[in-house]
């Protein structure tokens, strides 16, 4: 009956960055062709779904944002596409119960603002409502986790932060280096979160969270969404499985209780052909699997409801969006 009924929110999905490819490609309907049936599968009922541009793109940040928005508005006035872009939390909980995928437009990084903090209200007259400030390159306003360990915020960067939470989107940690980290949280006004992070404890990824991260984000009432990316996971290749998966939650679980616990899944299969995945977690279809791995862990019903989307829903609300 719990599986029946299940669904998983996942805090981080690229999908958005592959729409706008496929589209650049000559491709389009992608998101039905391409991701529907496996979300479905997984029983994914809403997720994140992030723009960003990395360095193999044809076109500059700035234009590859403006060409993913204007897909993004498609995706939005298709009758057809199996996806539901979302605006509102109302939105969100009304339609949480049909079968198309609830979105969340967000992006991985504003380098492609340049300094403006202006241009944060153009995207969100379009659609935009999540933020991550950085992908892993330093910016205008803050600093990745492969740019300048000693640079965190910027001025500009802080007043950034303020206009995000001011417009009650979601604030996305994820990426950021330690100082810029610790800088957002002296300076926000609103829990803010990490939407694919792991335990460094448990594994030493620069992107993974130190436990005094994973606690501050917990004390402000933030979530952590874990990925299932297998570097994420583990330095023992042999590792790469659903077993870690579940021992990084039980982790975080230890430090921070089972309500800062969420999914930011990240899965790749769809951008690099040669993904393969971590084992039992090898594209959104099999994420029905975690259930089973939380229970053998002896995470109650309700605990796993609450891992798989109430944590997420409730803290996106939270931020007013």
């Amino acid at each position: 009956m719990m599986k029946k009924n299940m669904k998983f929110f996942d805090l981080h999905a690229d999908i958005f960055y592959d729409l706008t490819n496929q589209s650049l490609s000559g491709h389009e309907d992608t998101f039905n062709n391409r991701h529907y049936d496996k979300m479905a599968t997984g029983h994914i009922g809403g997720s994140i779904f992030v723009v960003w541009s990395d360095a193999k793109s044809k076109v500059t940040p700035s234009d590859f944002l403006e060409y993913a928005f204007e897909q993004i508005a498609r995706e939005m006035n298709d009758p057809y596409a199996q996806m539901k872009v979302v605006l509102d939390s109302h939105s969100l909980f009304e339609k949480w119960s049909d079968d198309k995928v609830k979105v969340i437009v967000g992006v991985e990084g504003i380098e492609a603002f340049g300094d403006s903090i202006m241009l944060l209200d153009t995207y969100y007259e379009k659609g935009l409502r999540h933020v991550g400030m950085t992908w892993n390159e330093q910016n205008a306003f803050a600093t990745g986790v492969e740019g300048d360990p000693g640079r965190g915020l910027t001025l500009t960067g802080r007043k950034m932060v303020r206009k995000i939470q001011d417009k009650n989107m979601i604030l996305d940690l994820a990426h950021l280096n330690e100082r810029s980290f610790w800088d957002v949280l002296k300076c926000n006004q609103k829990p803010v979160m990490v939407s694919h992070s792991n335990s460094y404890a448990l594994c030493p990824h620069k992107r993974n969270l130190k436990d005094e991260q994973i606690k501050a984000i917990s004390d402000q009432g933030g979530i952590i969404g874990l990925t299932s990316v297998g570097s994420f996971l583990s330095q023992d290749l042999s590792k790469r499985n659903l077993e870690t998966f579940a021992e990084h939650i039980e982790h975080i679980v230890d430090i921070a209780g089972i309500d800062t616990v969420a999914l930011g899944f990240d899965y790749c299969d769809y951008i690099h052909k040669d993904y393969v995945g971590v084992e039992g977690l090898e594209n959104a279809s099999k994420t029905m699997n975690l259930i089973e791995a939380l229970q053998k862990r002896g995470f109650t019903s309700q605990e796993i409801q609450k891992i798989a989307h109430e944590n997420a829903l409730k803290f996106i609300k939270s931020t007013g969006f």
